[in-house]
């Protein structure tokens, strides 16, 4: 059985050795692969502060393609009748680390009067009761008229009937990447999925703007992986994230 001492040490040894941030991503990938049999969280944790090493353990993130580095797939557009608009991936702007450059791009075009989801990528994701959820998302104005930034997001059962709501206005205003976020929101009875919206909203008729997204996040608790400097791995059953 491959214990978190025998894993560290290994990440240990990879780390010492001279090698690119990508080339020891790859690796610690594949060491991880190779030694695949489980062991528990609780075996690993301990080892993370004596050894020094730069791992820890983080939420998994149950968005795909939340950084919409595979072009948009995964998000569906929506437009609300009386408003024109569109929606496309973009390298324009990012919100990133390591060099990625994808981004979600929501063009508002015009609205005949207000509207909370005037232009829309949203995705649906699997859910079920009591479970405890936080969403985050960065998005940057480029041009905003009578309108808004959101990210909301509904519990709905498997019929689509609406349980709860939520929804954060992450900017109002242009020219800086502002973090959005929802927290510790608990699923109620009879959930089966999540609907994720990332929204511009119309206040009033004749409202445009053009906004990005990146970086897009939904967690729950009890689903946690191990970061090693942007390397994640999925902590008890040794899967890749």
């Amino acid at each position: 059985m491959t214990t978190g001492s025998d894993f560290f040490d290994a990440l240990r040894r990879l780390r010492q050795q001279a090698r690119t941030l990508p080339q020891l991503d790859d690796e610690i990938l594949q060491e991880f692969i190779r030694a695949s049999e489980p062991f528990p969280l609780s075996d690993a944790a301990p080892e993370l502060e004596q050894r020094g090493l730069a791992y820890y353990c983080v939420p998994a993130n149950q968005v795909s393609n939340g950084d919409f580095e595979s072009n948009l797939t995964d998000w569906t557009e929506a437009l609300a009748a009386g408003c024109t608009g569109s929606s496309a991936q973009s390298n324009a702007e990012a919100k990133k680390v390591f060099g990625s450059l994808g981004s979600c791009k929501l063009i508002l075009t015009g609205s005949t009067g207000a509207t909370a989801f005037a232009i829309r990528r949203e995705q649906v994701i699997v859910a079920a009761p009591a479970e405890i959820w936080n969403f985050e998302c960065w998005a940057k104005a480029t041009a905003l008229s009578n309108a808004r930034v959101t990210m909301s997001f509904e519990f709905r059962k498997a019929d689509e009937t609406v349980l709860a709501n939520y929804e954060v206005v992450v900017t109002t205003a242009t020219g800086a990447w502002t973090r959005g976020v929802l927290e510790n929101k608990t699923a109620p009875a009879l959930t089966a999925k999540v609907l994720l919206r990332l929204n511009i909203e119309a206040l009033g008729a004749g409202a445009t703007g053009t906004v990005y997204y990146d970086l897009v996040r939904a967690e729950k608790e009890g689903a946690a992986v191990v970061s090693a400097r942007g390397t994640r791995i999925l902590c008890g059953e040794w899967k890749a994230s």
